[in-house]
């Protein structure tokens, strides 16, 4: 069973993935956040059963997402790591770790969906996941 961490400020876009993980998934464990700060006792207590973290990077608070995926990694983590933002472009040297990878907003649901299937797929069958595979 999928276990993924979402933390995303903006609902509709939530209520979105949520459904449409939902639709290909439909055991998995989805936990939605909208602050790195109210996800984080989740996460600290579930640290080794999350197979993957889907972050918005600019999150209110005083964590945004790239200083949770940091900590994530810092921490060792095993979850991936997607990272998103309506930049189209970003330079943090966050995105060079293990298992992280950037997609920018706006993203597609077609975008993300065979992801899911692909960490799912990893967890199971296949060696761990790079990020340079996915590319």
């Amino acid at each position: 069973m999928m276990h993924i961490v979402h933390i995303e400020e903006d609902r509709p876009l939530s209520d979105m993935l949520r459904m449409a993980f939902q639709t290909i998934e439909p055991n998995l464990v989805l936990k939605q956040f909208t602050s790195a700060e109210s996800a984080l006792s989740y996460v600290q207590q579930h640290r080794d059963s999350i197979d993957l973290f889907i972050l918005d990077v600019r999150l209110s608070g005083s964590m945004d997402g790239l200083a949770f995926a940091q900590m994530l990694r810092d921490e060792n983590y095993p979850g991936h790591i997607v990272l998103t933002s309506s930049y189209s472009s970003l330079e943090h040297a966050i995105l060079n770790a293990p298992n992280v990878e950037f997609i920018p907003k706006p993203w597609h649901i077609i975008d993300l969906t065979p992801k899911l299937l692909h960490y799912r797929i990893a967890k199971n069958i296949l060696p761990p996941f790079s990020a340079q595979s996915a590319l």
